[in-house]
Order: structure tokens, then C-alpha cells, then sequence
């Protein structure tokens, strides 16, 4: 099968930022299908430019043998204007031939939506091919940008947002949604159940294994606790400064705990200039890495922080890159978000809290520092039998493969050979 995944943030393991298509991509590759991946040449994550001008006029690079398709589009940084027209500038851009795959067309289109405009575009190409679209539901758009508080309900793009998702949720071929329990609000939106699928995120153990063991870090001077992602309003990275405050009064343990903070985001300085105003000393900040050099980085930690806003929007569930890649590595995790599912509590992987009490998190801290390895280390397991078992990529293309066989490819035969 011939396979297009649109997503305008999508990334090879050498940038930073989630690989998920690219996993996918690859491991349908060695299925026998050909897949190409058509992103944005800059980056949402690191804010500099992916391809350069010589690399797009070549239309598709292979990065460890995924075909990638870059779309030129300006640069931007924050949640500003520029950023809304960095995304009208990709959805419009991939409907021009010149900035789409030479080599094959496609049997099906997978949309995604990290924001609904390229998602739409995506529909409109499926059309134009003939071809069956399947639309990724990543966020809940625009609820999502409303209860967060980036955007009033009654704003012009909230109103457009809305019309695209419930156009997207009626139309759509099939739905493949991360979020486990947001079938209801689909539905609502038009979507028939029989055409909503669960294909969470996902690890690949195999690649992890290669490359180091993961083992205990040696005994140190500090206990350290890790959090790696995007540091954004929804992360939640002030009740951490928060309980590192609570964690310095206790003179037993500031000499022996370590926060560390690894990524960047909007909130991100100012987080830094609140830790400095509080000279809180417990915490570090670091940059983000690629996606490859992540797990050597994660494996230096003793435990993890998964946290985020308390806020309904996280009622339809989550699925964190994130969350997956710590329970990889085998460590405690204090799990903080008022989700509809919670993976640490269902495997036995740690400690979960209320995401609006530093007390809490304070505390659990406290907690999986004092507790001793043999405890710690059965933390470790349990998140990792877990993951594998229920998370590894291996099966999530089994259940992938399975829905684009039953939804196509359409009789495409008058496509066949054809070249843009």
C-alpha cells in the first residue's frame, strides 16, 4: 500500500521533538509499504530550520530509509500571529503538487492534527486523489486551546476550528485517535463509533536495547528526579518550583535531591527567572536533545515527573511520548494529571498526585527518594512489563495495518505511475 502521513510537525530521531510518524513510517516500510512523510522544513520544537533550500528542491530526503517530504514555511517563534500563518502557510502549500512527493502517489492519506487546518488540507488532497482519508486525532481542537486559556470561546479561529473538526469527524474515512476515551466527543461531532480507532503513542524497545542497557544509575551524591518535554502552560512546570521550594526548608534533604528540567517552550524563561528570584537551588535547566540521544539522557535519572494542568481538557485521557519513554527506562514515575487514565496507577509504577498541590508532589518526592532500591527497582519493572505489553510499536502497526486494509485502497489504478 502507498501511504502519505501529513503532519506538519513531524521530525527524524536527530531533531528533538516527538518521532511517532517516523516510528510508524519505518516500521510500515519493512512491512513492504511505501510511505512518505510530508512535514514542515522548520522545526516546532527547536525552532530552527530541518532542510535547506538544496534539500527541498530535491522534494523527498531519506533519513534512515523513511522518505521525508519537506514543505517550505517561515519561521516563528511563541504562540503569536506568525504561528497561525506558519500553519495557514503549510495547509496551503501542500494542496500545490510542486510541494508534494514525485515519486508515487498515494492509496491513502492520513491526516493529522496538531492543528486542524493541515488536517483539512489532508481531506482535500484524499478527495482529490480518490483515496481514503484516515484523520489523527491528536488534540481535541479547539476545546483544548479554550480550556487552557489561550484563546477566548467567541475568537473567529475558535468558531473556524470548530466547523473544520466536526466537517473532519463526519467525513473522515476512518478516525485514529491517541486519547483513549475520546470517542464520545467525536461522536457528538458527527463520527460514527465504528469508524473511531485507539492507536495510542507508543516505544520501540528493540532500538532502546541496542543501545545501552538499562541498568540503575551508580550511586551518587543526589537523588534526581527528571523531566523531559516541552515546557509549555499545559506542562505544568511551576508546581515543580513550587514543591522544590517546600523540599529546600527540609535541611535533610536539599543536600540530597536534584530536579532536573530537560526541553524548552514558551514558559520556559520565565520559569528560569522565577527559580533565580526564589534562588531555588534543587532545580537545573537544560537543553532539549534529539530524539536518539534521549534515553542515554533519561538513564541518568533515579526517578520521573509526569505533570500536567489540571484541567477538563484532559478528560478524554492522555498519551504521552513522554510517559512511555520513562516507563522504558524502568524507574518511579509521580504522575500528575487529572486524566481519565492513569498508567502508572494501573501498573504499580509510582506515585500519583493532585497536579494543583506542590504539597503532593512534595511529598511523593520525598517518598520514592527514602524508599529503598529493592522497592524503587519493582517501581521499574512494573512500568516497563507495561509498556511493552501494551505500548510497544510492533503492535500498534499490527492494529494500523489492519484498519487501512479495511478501509481501502480504492480502486486507484488511473493513478498508478503517474508523476506530478
Amino acid at each position: 500500500m502507498r501511504i502519505w502521513i501529513i503532519n506538519h510537525y513531524a521530525i527524524p530521531p536527530n531533531f528533538s521533538g516527538g518521532t511517532r510518524h517516523y516510528n510508524l513510517a519505518k516500521e510500515l516500510i519493512k512491512r513492504g509499504h511505501e510511505v512518505c512523510i510530508i512535514a514542515a522544513n522548520y522545526s516546532h520544537f527547536t525552532h530552527e530550520y530541518i532542510a535547506a533550500p538544496a534539500v527541498l528542491s530535491k522534494n523527498i530526503t531519506v533519513v534512515e530509509g523513511v522518505p521525508f517530504c519537506w514543505v517550505p514555511v517561515p519561521k516563528y517563534f511563541g504562540n503569536t500571529p506568525r504561528r497561525l500563518w506558519n500553519m495557514l502557510i503549510f495547509a496551503g502549500r501542500i494542496l500545490r503538487k510542486k510541494y508534494l512527493p514525485i515519486n508515487f502517489t498515494p492509496d491513502v492519506i492520513i491526516g493529522s492534527s496538531p492543528h486542524l487546518f493541515a488536517a483539512f488540507s489532508a481531506y482535500i488532497l484524499a478527495k482529490r486523489y480518490h483515496v481514503p482519508f484516515v484523520f489523527e486525532v491528536r488534540d481535541i481542537w479547539p476545546e483544548t486551546l479554550v480550556l487552557l486559556g489561550s484563546i477566548s470561546p467567541h475568537n473567529p479561529a475558535v468558531t473556524l476550528m470548530g466547523w473544520i473538526e466536526k466537517f473532519l469527524c463526519k467525513r473522515a474515512t476512518a478516525i485514529v485517535t491517541l486519547l483513549p476515551d475520546a470517542s464520545k466527543h467525536m461522536i457528538a461531532n458527527g463520527a460514527a463509533l465504528t469508524r473511531i480507532h485507539w492507536l495510542p503513542n507508543f516505544i520501540d524497545a528493540k532500538v532502546v536495547f541496542q543501545q545501552k542497557p538499562i541498568l540503575h544509575v551508580e550511586p551518587n551524591k543526589y537523588f534526581t528526579f527528571m523531566y523531559a518535554g516541552a515546557h509549555g502552560l499545559a506542562n505544568n512546570l511551576s508546581l515543580v518550583l513550587k514543591a522544590a521550594l517546600l523540599l529546600e526548608q527540609d535541611i535533610n534533604l536539599k543536600d540530597k535531591i536534584r530536579i532536573v528540567l530537560i526541553g524548552d517552550g514558551p514558559q520556559k524563561p520565565a520559569l528560569m527567572e522565577e527559580a533565580k528570584a526564589q534562588n531555588i537551588s534543587i532545580v537545573s535547566f537544560h537543553n532539549q536533545v534529539p530524539k536518539a540521544k534521549m534515553y542515554d539522557i533519561l538513564n541518568q535519572a533515579d526517578a520521573f515527573l509526569m505533570l500536567l494542568l489540571s484541567s477538563p481538557v484532559f478528560k478524554w485521557g492522555v498519551s504521552p511520548n513522554k510517559l512511555f519513554d520513562y516507563m522504558l527506562m524502568a524507574r518511579p514515575i509521580i504522575f500528575g494529571v487529572s486524566s481519565s487514565n492513569n498508567p502508572v496507577a494501573v501498573s504499580s509504577a509510582g506515585l500519583t498526585i493532585n497536579p494543583d498541590s506542590p504539597e503532593e508532589l512534595a511529598h511523593a518526592m520525598r517518598t520514592i527518594a527514602e524508599l529503598p532500591l529493592s522497592a524503587r527497582e519493582q517501581m521499574g519493572m512494573n512500568a516497563k512489563a507495561y509498556v511493552i505489553a501494551n505500548h510497544e510499536v510492533s503492535n500498534i502497526v499490527d492494529r494500523l495495518e489492519k484498519l487501512l486494509s479495511d478501509v481501502g485502497p480504492v480502486d486507484n489504478s488511473a493513478n498508478l505511475g503517474l508523476k506530478h
